[in-house]
């Protein structure tokens, strides 16, 4: 009766989601035209003058293709047909068909504002807190009672939150499948890289902090050694982990299905080993754990989310990104956050009874120990191989650059161009994801920050025989137009979605791809050299993630009033980056921006 009535209440409110997507507009296909002169403009700080020209050219000759004029008219027959013309070929091809690692590759992590874990007592009492925070913003999403996304006056897309609890995404050749569990009532509690099943909601109503509390204790409180990691396997390449996964299920099934379904898991951590700052060790601990010999065999990488408290006061999540991007994540850990805060879980009644929970026993053969070590040496290979810093800007935030009638994000990139340049004495192309979440189901546009303006400010600003007037004329000229290109892609209007979806369209109608898509300087335009993102909370709180090419950097960052919270992920194999050169060239470059600002008259 009571599984008939969730689903009654369920099937509700995606009726409810699917008629708020249709009040929203749809993502608009872009000109041509206006897509490739925006390409040109893009590849002008990039290439010689000689491959511009030959570009001009080619790109004429695009613009006037009637093969291309037939993948646009695709495009545009698409977007009257879907709600979104873009998303499902996004998904795929960024995520479905992607056959790469999850971990370290493109789940990114968030730490949480550090806490201070006196002992275990502390460690659970804020674990028990942190699921109950969890749970009740889950029921505020399945009673459509969260506040409406907005940004100024402009309604955002929500669908993303009724995918973040009960969600899996599931091994499988040659494109992967997205399980959802909408009327799971249980989480996973990993310990020790052992898998506890915890009845978290009974008959829809989740029990009280003190009930939780009791079941969190019996679980550390068993006599456990450090079981075989076998959550490491879902760090593995994905046809390899294909293969893995069906040979566990045999004899595993309902194991492996209790993980799938659970709501979201919770990582009860060992401690990570001491490093240059505590931020960089919870960027460590959430991003890969440690390894197997730590923390990464107590994930399952597959989940949507799953929360992880080490028992030093670090604290965060690491979440697989196939269904939803950062901001929606970092709302959802703000409103946790302030659940934690204030203490509301006292509110929570008991339940009239509650289950004991009840541990996954795997069955391991031979076969698979073999795959579980392979996979560790894999991982551990990697994790051995990350270069991390995180860390805090502490000079100034968000209302001293506000108040010099800048944008805040828009500042910080360029601060990045100019460290990149500062560093490695020449520009870097930068790849910058904005979302376009105004538009139903909208998800992300790539931005290419990287402008003549910009390029132009970083040389200037280096300049010692530039006066500070030029400086600051140069600065403001590179953040505007950063900004304008920003507002742009937030509004569907970036270049390389269009791209890929001429590119989608082609592979449908079956026919070659125009020679464009072969050119150097195209494969240029989409080489970066640095990776960013802007995921803002009001919290003391980080996100991060790692990379697939080794010569890159990646950074997240999050501007708040008076400080700026900046990661840094590159690879110590490379010998061009080094995360703690670039993270003084931020420091340094943010510091001259504000120098610029400062001393208008010299």
């Amino acid at each position: 009766m009571v599984a008939c009535i969730l689903k009654i209440i369920f099937i509700r409110n995606m009726d409810n989601f699917e008629k708020k997507l249709q009040n929203l507009p749809k993502l608009p296909v872009p000109k041509l035209k206006d897509t490739l002169r925006k390409y040109v403009m893009s590849l002008k700080p990039m290439i010689s003058t000689e491959e511009l020209s030959r570009t001009v050219q080619l790109v004429n000759e695009f613009e006037t293709s009637e093969l291309v004029k037939k993948l646009q008219e695709y495009l545009e027959k698409r977007a009257e047909q879907k709600i979104n013309w873009l998303d499902e070929w996004y998904i795929s091809i960024r995520y479905l068909d992607n056959r790469l690692p999850t971990a370290l590759c493109s789940s990114p992590s968030q730490m949480f504002p550090l806490e201070n874990f006196e002992n275990e007592q502390d460690r659970l009492s804020y674990t028990a807190k942190l699921i109950l925070g969890a749970a009740v913003y889950k029921l505020l999403i399945d009673r459509q009672k969260l506040p409406i996304d907005r940004r100024g006056n402009i309604e955002r897309d929500m669908s993303q939150y009724s995918k973040l609890f009960g969600t899996c995404r599931k091994p499988c050749s040659p494109t992967e499948k997205n399980a959802f569990y909408p009327y799971a009532e249980h989480i996973i509690i990993a310990h020790k890289n052992q898998f506890f099943k915890l009845q978290l909601f009974h008959n829809s109503h989740p029990i009280s902090e003190m009930q939780l509390l009791v079941q969190l204790k019996s679980i550390v409180s068993q006599p456990l050694e450090q079981g075989i990691p076998i959550g490491i396997l879902t760090t593995e390449q994905r046809d390899t982990w294909t293969s893995v996964y069906e040979e566990l299920i045999k004899d595993n099934h309902k194991e492996v299905k209790d993980i799938e379904s659970c709501l979201f898991l919770v990582c009860l951590d060992c401690q990570m080993p001491e490093v240059s700052n505590k931020m960089t060790k919870a960027g460590m601990q959430v991003l890969h754990g440690g390894g197997s010999k730590l923390n990464a065999g107590n994930r399952w990488f597959d989940k949507t989310l799953q929360f992880i408290v080490g028992n030093d006061g670090i604290a965060g999540l690491t979440f697989e990104h196939l269904l939803c991007d950062g901001q929606a994540v970092a709302n959802m850990v703000e409103n946790i956050i302030d659940f934690v805060k204030d203490n509301r879980s006292r509110d929570i009644p008991d339940v009239a009874s509650t289950t004991s929970p009840s541990k996954l026993h795997f069955h391991i053969t031979d076969s698979m120990l073999s795959h579980i070590k392979e996979a560790e040496s894999n991982f551990n290979k990697s994790v051995d191989n990350c270069d991390i810093e995180w860390f805090k800007f502490e000079f100034f935030g968000k209302d001293f650059i506000k108040n010099a009638k800048l944008s805040p994000d828009s500042f910080v990139q360029i601060a990045l161009q100019l460290a990149f340049y500062r560093l490695h004495g020449v520009p870097g192309s930068i790849y910058e994801s904005v979302a376009t979440n105004k538009y139903a189901r909208g998800r992300l546009e790539s931005l290419r920050s990287f402008s003549e303006e910009s390029v132009t400010f970083v040389k200037t600003a280096l300049d010692p025989n530039k006066t500070n007037k030029q400086k600051l004329d140069s600065l403001r000229l590179a953040v505007n137009t950063h900004k304008k290109s920003s507002l742009e892609a937030g509004e569907g209007y970036g270049t390389e979605r269009h791209f890929l979806g001429l590119k989608a369209a082609a592979k449908e109608m079956g026919v070659e791809l125009p020679p464009l898509y072969f050119d150097s300087t195209y494969i240029t335009s989409i080489t970066d050299r640095c990776n960013s993102s802007q995921v803002v909370t009001k919290c003391d709180a980080l996100m991060g993630y790692g990379t697939i090419p080794t010569d890159l950097y990646t950074y997240c960052y999050n501007v708040r009033n008076f400080d700026i919270n900046i990661s840094i992920f590159s690879f110590k194999s490379n010998n061009f980056t080094d995360s703690v050169c670039m993270k003084n060239a931020i420091i340094s470059s943010l510091c001259d921006m504000k120098d610029i600002l400062l001393h208008v008259n010299q």
